[in-house]
């Protein structure tokens, strides 16, 4: 019975451990995400987005996770290019441009010259700095712990044999943080209507396998120099969605800037912008992301209901919060009752197992269908304590 328990508390503690959730997967971290969006005259976009990533040496290759087109879009990539850069994110030598192989599928909607393979068998097979693509996900190779070897030997050959001092290796030699950018344009990626031209873009992804900081947003609009200076919340409006905490500003040139410091694994941050349709009059006949209704009223409604049920879902997370807590101080208040009932003996013990392994049961409740960290951490943390004071009791009652 008291391995079965152990077993059971081990596995509960793994599990509920604060932030076990949102734990990084794969060999990187991803420093910084920044996007720059530049809306053009006919409804496209033009993008370029980098990430600053630091790899664990063995790592040989890096997903990346592209937008996926909607219906009647095309993506057309310009280019993707990758750089060691410093602790200041400031690129060290030249970029590489890396190379579209592999070319077998297409992503779904995108142009004919798009075409790329959808797995990532076996990176063997891939030349360095090249890329692919399937299902929206780009598939990068470049060199990161082969790169650190040859740039170390490289510096060791240029050692002369007869130095008898020892090798000074330039920091640069061992970087494994680079910067990786994609170049490319969305076409009919705004929708117009009849009084706005509406932008939705997700800067930061929910599938990305690993916690994103410094993430940033600039969208620049196509705006006519008759409409300057642009009134912020009248002439454009735009919102933000996803964590708590993040900024956003509308410029008097109608530029948009929005910031998160931390967007978790499983978790997204999008910004929602409106402004006028006129502003784009470069609209070819019969697009399909072009529609005869008003929008902007609709749209104001939303992003109100939006909030409402933010609001809605902080209270349900409040509740569901409190109950938990409420389950865990019933159940220590059980096992204290039975301390005090028995004092120190082997039933109190037998006590105050019981009290752990039901903690640990609400604890993996907690982190299976909340998922939130805070809460999960003190289940996990009331649950470890009431074990502890458990082996301070005695396992077996003394005869009389």
């Amino acid at each position: 019975m008291r391995r079965f328990w152990a077993v059971c508390l081990l596995v509960v503690l793994a599990l509920a451990a604060p932030g076990a959730a949102f734990a990084a997967e794969g060999d990187y971290s991803i420093d910084e995400l920044s996007t720059e969006v530049a809306v053009e005259t006919n409804a496209a976009t033009h993008v370029i987005e980098r990430q600053i990533v630091t790899f664990d040496t063995r790592n040989a290759g890096y997903i990346w996770y592209l937008h996926v087109p909607e219906d009647g879009e095309a993506v057309r990539i310009s280019s993707i290019r990758v750089a060691p850069v410093d602790d200041g994110g400031s690129v060290i030598g030249d970029w590489t441009r890396l190379q579209l192989v592999d070319s077998r599928a297409a992503i779904q909607g995108a142009n004919p010259g798009d075409k790329a393979a959808l797995s990532l068998r076996s990176t063997r097979t891939q030349p360095w700095y090249s890329y692919n693509i399937g299902d929206g996900k780009v598939r990068c190779w470049f060199p990161v712990g082969a790169d650190v070897r040859t740039r170390l030997e490289q510096a060791a050959e240029e050692a002369t044999a007869d130095d008898s001092e020892e090798l000074a290796i330039d920091e640069s030699l061992l970087a494994t943080r680079y910067v990786i950018e994609a170049d490319y344009t969305i076409s009919h990626r705004v929708r117009v209507y009849r009084d706005v031209g509406e932008l939705y873009w997700r800067y930061a992804n929910d599938s990305l396998p690993t916690d994103a900081v410094d993430v940033n947003l600039q969208v620049t609009l196509p705006t006519p120099a008759e409409a300057l200076p642009v009134v912020p919340g009248e002439t454009v409006r735009a919102w933000g969605h996803g964590p708590d905490g993040g900024t956003l500003e509308i410029s008097e040139n109608g530029t948009v800037t929005c910031h998160v410091d931390v967007v978790e694994r499983g978790n997204y941050a999008e910004a929602h912008v409106i402004f006028p349709s006129w502003w784009l009059d470069n609209i070819a006949d019969g697009s399909a992301n072009v529609f005869t209704e008003l929008r902007q009223t609709t749209a104001i409604a939303e992003e109100a209901q939006w909030v409402d049920a933010s609001k809605r879902g902080e209270t349900w997370d409040f509740k569901v919060r409190v109950l938990f807590m409420a389950i865990a101080v019933v159940v220590i208040l059980a096992g204290l009752a039975a301390v005090a009932r028995f004092g120190r003996s082997a039933r109190s013990r037998r006590a105050l197992v019981r009290v752990a392994a039901t903690l640990g049961i609400v604890a993996l409740g907690a982190q299976l269908f909340f998922r939130e960290p805070v809460t999960t951490g003190l289940l996990a943390a009331f649950t470890a304590i009431v074990a502890a004071a458990s082996l301070m009791l005695p396992a077996h009652d003394e005869e009389a």
